[in-house]
Order: structure tokens, then C-alpha cells, then sequence
């Protein structure tokens, strides 16, 4: 994770496990890489013209960042953007578009992204000896729009967000038209609602990596880092199987401040949940210092209940650098509600078991890994019979694709899908397999995005496996084909020319070229 996003040691004192979502989590891990680029690259630059004018803005907006942070974590955590849409199906599509796309969307122009672009819209009007009063949506697009920072806002539709904030919503076949209080009007299709959604929503996973890093980056020089982003932290350094923070919220109570932090439990093994429960404790005192008191409220299905954790006493430990066996002081009153009742030694086994199929995937990456095995990601399967056979499609991911390496794991691509086509399957799963075409990817995509990707440059080739000669399937337009056998791998040109790959078929493959 350091060596991707270039993080030298001892950043943020190495507190920046929140960048793991960008590598491995959806739809984070879809972000936007020009536009986080981009906005990095601004926020770098302006600090090194003008730092005191762009600290002074961040900590006089800080509350209205901390917001956007945290709209944006509601969006993500919900669990449809990396599903497919049945576009077929118009009544689901729009009821899709109706009840997710278009609320979410509303709110991640308003809450995301106008907080996090105002910032450059603002000191674009300052360079230019410009009023910065009115800087609206609409205001900030039209700023930038003729700027080399136009990327930020590339996403943001007007007539959409104003047909949806003010219901000028009209519905045809296929079709949506948005209209604004003015009168205009645009007519999109359904399928471009949700891409713009998409695009959207990556933009700003993108500009929020891109802050993230700059504030960790720049943590000695007086920026202030939003409580939202020291809270995800929280989470990711102390997310365990049987553990995971969900939020936290500041209230003031009669005592002074607290910090009430919601944590999920699936286990029932009370010292499990009483570890984390000290672990976050003393990592959310850490994080996010000054409260003078620390709520931990704990939500499971066996094991329910509440532990006040007390602010000076964790920040006395550590300011003194004490080992773990001197916090025995730092609760200060607790309550747990439990139904289980199974002995001790049960747990222990647990521990055990759990354990062994934790780190089981993990032995067997370093194993493929040492013998030169390619991680093949499936990320898309459909499969259907065709007589007494069956026929199968699909989608992988390999980062950084070799032909040779393509050619050499022809099988072990079509096994990979085979194996997430079969897991709901019965009858069909039985059938000898007839017909196999899939499509190699050099980066990750949604679902939806990948069915319908069309001839991008991230599309490496199409592996097809064929016994059934009567079924008929086009190669990717313009490809450079290679056939062995029953085996045939279409070469995207798209990607040969970007990654400047010249093919040397080697025996007993040959070539053929498609128009």
C-alpha cells in the first residue's frame, strides 16, 4: 500500500491503514486516478505558493470537509454499486435509477463535491482578483470549465441535478429528461444516468484519496485532519473478524465532552470483544485526543452492552509510554448483556478453526505466487446450457498482463470463472462445457461497467474455448487472433498499441487478422 501511493515511512506516524480501501474495498477501489492527480497535484502545488492562505481556508472549513467525508462513507458503504442492472428489465432499471441513483447522486453534488472543489474555485477567483461570494455548484463548474482543473468537474450534469432537486422529471422509453426551473431541458438515456452516477462517485472517492494523502502528508505543517477521515482510521486499524467500528459521533454531556464510538460484534467470546474494546479505546484516544470521555456502545448477536472508557487516564498512558498492562484503570463503567453460554475451551477451538481459514487464502496467494501463477481475479460469470452442453462468459482481472503468461494459463482463466458460474448453478454445472469466451482486464471495473466495457484500452484480449462448432461469436473489432486448437485469444489493438506489446506467436499458435 505504501509502495502504490508512494507514502514515505514514518508518515502520519504510520496511521494510514485508510488507504487500504482505495486497493482492495468497492466502489472505493474504482477511484478516479486523474482526478486524483490532478487534485493532489493542485493541493500540492498551492502549498508550496501559498500555504498559510490554503491552511487558513481548510481550518475555517474544516466542519463542511468533515461533512463531505461523511456523506460520502454513507454513499459507499451501500451495497449495489458493484451490481449488475438489468437493462432489459425497464420497470426494475427505473425504479434502480428512481430510488438509488438519483438520490445518491443529488447528494454527492451537494454534500461531496462542491465542498471539496469550492476550495479551487475559491483561490482560482483569488488569482484572478475575483469576488468569491456565490460560489454555488453552478458557480464552481462554470469557474473551472475553461481551466486545466475542468476534470474535477467533468461529472456534474446541471439540468440533472436540477431536475431531480426540483422534480422536473419526465420518463420516456430508455429515456429521462431533466428540466429546470427555467424551462431547459436534456434528454439522457437510462444507461448514461447510471454511468454519470458512476463516474461521479469515482470523481469523488478520487478527490478524497487525493485529500487524504495530502493531509498526511503535510500533518507536521499546522493542517488540521478531519475528524471523519482520524475515525475511518479508527476502523481500519482495529477491524478483525469478529470486530468492526461502523461510526462515532461527539456529544457534550454534564461531565464534558465524550466520544461515542459503534462497534459491531459477531462473536461470543466476551475477552475477543473485551480486547477490542481496549484496542479502540486506546487508538481512539490516540487518533482523536481531547475528549473526556470514550463510549464504546457494542451491537452483536449474542453479546450486546456498553463500556465508558475515561479520556485523562488513556492520555496519561500514553503520553507516558505505558505497556498495555498498566491501562488497568481506564474503564470506567461497563455493561454487557449475553444468551451464550457455551464453555471456554469452545471458544479456544473457535479461535483455532477461524484462524486456520483466515490465513488459508493468504498461504495459498504466496504458494500460486512462488511459481510464477498470475492472480486472477473473476469478476463477472454467466453460464446457460445449449443442448447438452454448456456455454460460459465472463470477465477477469489480471494486473499487468503478459502475453506469454495469457497463453500459458488459457485454462486456468476459464477455471477461475467457471468456478463463480457453478456456485448457484445445478443442472447446468454437470454439462461438459462447450463453449467458453472470456475477457482479460489489466484494472478493475463495477460490474455493470465491464459487461458493456466496449473496446477501451484496458481491455486486454478475449480467451475463447470452443468444442460446440455451431455456435458463432464476433472477436473484439480489429484484433490480432491467435488459434491453437480449440483455442482462440483475440488481441486487443487498443492495448498492444498503449502498452507497445509486439506479438511473437510462438509455435504451434498462428495468427489470423480480424476487420
Amino acid at each position: 500500500m505504501a509502495d502504490h501511493f508512494q507514502i514515505p515511512a514514518g508518515t502520519a506516524d504510520g496511521h494510514y491503514e485508510i488507504m487500504r480501501r482505495y486497493l482492495y474495498l468497492a466502489p472505493e477501489r474504482f477511484f478516479s486516478r486523474d482526478v486524483h492527480h490532478e487534485y493532489l497535484d493542485w493541493l500540492v502545488k498551492r502549498h508550496s505558493s501559498h500555504p498559510s492562505e490554503l491552511r487558513d481556508y481548510m481550518t475555517e472549513n474544516i466542519a463542511e470537509i468533515d461533512r463531505a467525508l461523511l456523506f460520502l462513507r454513507e454513499i459507499n458503504i451501500e451495497d449495489w454499486h458493484d451490481a449488475l442492472v438489468d437493462t432489459a428489465n425497464e420497470w426494475e432499471l427505473l425504479r434502480f435509477i428512481e430510488t438509488k441513483i438519483h438520490r445518491a447522486y443529488l447528494r454527492l453534488v451537494e454534500g461531496v463535491l462542491t465542498p471539496l472543489v469550492r476550495m479551487v474555485a475559491f483561490f482560482h477567483r483569488l488569482d484572478r482578483n475575483a469576488g468569491v461570494d456565490g460560489l454555488d455548484t453552478f458557480a464552481i463548474s462554470k469557474e473551472l470549465v475553461n481551466s486545466p482543473l475542468n476534470v474535477l468537474i467533468r461529472s456534474y450534469h446541471h439540468l440533472l441535478r436540477n431536475g431531480v432537486g426540483h422534480g422536473g422529471l419526465i420518463y420516456h422509453q430508455n429515456e429521462i429528461s431533466y428540466r429546470d426551473k427555467k424551462g431547459n431541458e436534456a434528454t439522457l438515456g437510462t444507461r448514461e444516468v447510471v454511468r454519470l452516477f458512476d463516474d461521479l462517485l469515482d470523481d469523488c472517492n478520487g478527490l478524497v484519496a487525493a485529500l487524504t494523502l495530502f493531509l498526511m502528508f503535510h500533518k507536521s505543517d499546522g493542517y488540521f485532519m478531519p475528524e471523519e477521515l482520524l475515525v475511518q482510521e479508527l476502523a481500519e486499524e482495529t477491524a478483525a473478524p469478529w470486530w468492526f467500528i461502523e461510526g462515532a459521533m461527539r456529544l457534550e454531556i454534564v461531565s464534558g465532552s465524550q466520544l461515542n464510538v459503534f462497534a459491531r460484534s459477531s462473536t461470543k467470546d466476551f475477552q475477543k470483544i473485551l480486547f477490542s474494546v481496549v484496542q479502540s479505546g486506546i487508538l481512539a484516544e490516540a487518533l482523536v485526543p481531547g475528549y473526556d470521555r470514550y463510549f464504546l456502545s457494542i451491537r452483536g448477536e449474542k453479546i450486546q452492552g456498553w463500556v465508558a472508557l475515561i479520556g485523562e487516564s488513556l492520555r496519561a498512558h500514553r503520553t507516558a509510554g505505558d505497556e498495555l498492562s498498566a491501562y488497568s484503570d481506564i474503564i470506567e463503567s461497563k455493561s454487557f448483556f449475553s444468551d451464550c453460554k457455551w464453555p471456554g475451551w469452545f471458544h479456544r477451538v473457535e479461535t483455532i478453526i477461524k484462524s486456520f481459514f483466515l490465513f488459508l487464502p493468504l498461504a495459498r496467494r504466496e504458494w500460486i505466487a512462488a511459481r510464477g501463477i498470475p492472480q486472477i481475479v473473476p469478476r463477472r460469470a454467466a453460464m446457460h446450457a445449449n443442448s447438452w452442453h454448456s456455454v460460459l462468459n465472463g470477465e477477469v482481472v489480471i494486473e499487468q498482463p503478459d502475453p506469454d503468461i495469457i497463453r500459458k494459463f488459457r485454462r486456468r482463466i476459464i477455471w477461475s470463472v467457471l468456478g463463480i458460474a457453478t456456485r448457484t448453478l445445478r443442472r447446468v454445472r454437470y454439462y461438459p462445457l462447450g463453449f467458453a469466451q472470456v475477457a482479460v482486464f489489466c484494472r478493475d471495473y463495477r460490474k455493470r461497467r465491464l459487461k458493456g466495457y466496449g473496446l477501451g484500452d484496458d481491455l486486454v484480449c478475449t480467451v475463447r474455448y470452443q468444442s460446440l462448432g455451431r455456435i458463432r461469436s464476433p472477436d473484439i473489432c480489429g484484433s490480432t487472433v491467435e488459434t491453437f486448437g480449440s483455442w482462440r485469444i483475440a488481441w486487443n489493438r487498443a492495448w498492444l498499441e498503449r502498452e507497445q506489446i509486439i506479438l511473437n506467436t510462438p509455435l504451434p499458435w498462428c495468427v489470423e487478422s480480424t476487420v
